[in-house]
C-alpha cells in the first residue's frame, strides 16, 4: 500500500508540473504572439509610409519632366518605385492579419472582434552582470517543470516497477 500511495503522490506531483509548464507555454505562446502582432502593424505602418514617399517621389519627377529638368523615363521608374512599396504593403498587411489571427487564437479573442491598437512595452533595462553559462543551466535544470515532470514520471516508473515486484511474490489471505 505504501509504495501504491508514494507511486500516485508522484504521479500526482508530475502532473503539477506538466500542468504548470502549460501554463508556461500558454504564456510564452501569447508573449511571442504579441509581439508578432506589434512587429505586423509597425510593418504595415512602414509600408505605408513608403507608398506615401513614392507617390510624393512620382508627383514631383513628373512636375520635373514637365519642367524639362528630367527625362520622361525617369517617370517609369518612379512609377515602377509607386507599384513596388504597393506590394510591400500588401504583404505587409498578409502577415500583420496573419500575426494577429495567431494572437486571437492564443488569447481565444473572439474572431470578429478586431485587436486594439497594440502598444510597445517599455524597454527593459539591462542587467548590470550577466550570470554565467552554467549558472543558467543550474538554474534551468532546477526549476523547469517540464524536466522536474519528466524526474517524476521517472520515479512513478521506478515506483510501479517495486510494486510489481511486490506483486510476483507469494500472498497469503487469511479470512
Amino acid at each position: 500500500r505504501r509504495t501504491s500511495f508514494r507511486r500516485a503522490t508522484t504521479a500526482y506531483a508530475a502532473a503539477r508540473l506538466n500542468e504548470r509548464q502549460q501554463r508556461r507555454s500558454v504564456i510564452f505562446d501569447a508573449t511571442s504572439g504579441f509581439y508578432e502582432a506589434l512587429k505586423g502593424q509597425e510593418l504595415v505602418r512602414v509600408a505605408e509610409a513608403q507608398v506615401e514617399r513614392a507617390r510624393r517621389v512620382l508627383e514631383i519627377t513628373k512636375a520635373r519632366v514637365e519642367a524639362g529638368d528630367l527625362a520622361a523615363k525617369e517617370i517609369l521608374q518612379a512609377e515602377a518605385d509607386l507599384a513596388n512599396a504597393e506590394v510591400n504593403l500588401i504583404q505587409a498587411r498578409i502577415s500583420a492579419a496573419t500575426s494577429e489571427a495567431g494572437l486571437k487564437a492564443v488569447l481565444a479573442w473572439p474572431e470578429a472582434r478586431p485587436l486594439p491598437r497594440l502598444k510597445a512595452p517599455p524597454s527593459p533595462t539591462p542587467p548590470e552582470r550577466l550570470p554565467e553559462l552554467a549558472e543558467f543551466e543550474r538554474s534551468a535544470l532546477a526549476e523547469r517543470p517540464d524536466l522536474l515532470a519528466q524526474e517524476q514520471n521517472l520515479r512513478a516508473l521506478r515506483l510501479a516497477t517495486q510494486q510489481a515486484e511486490l506483486d510476483r511474490r507469494v500472498t497469503f489471505e487469511l479470512s
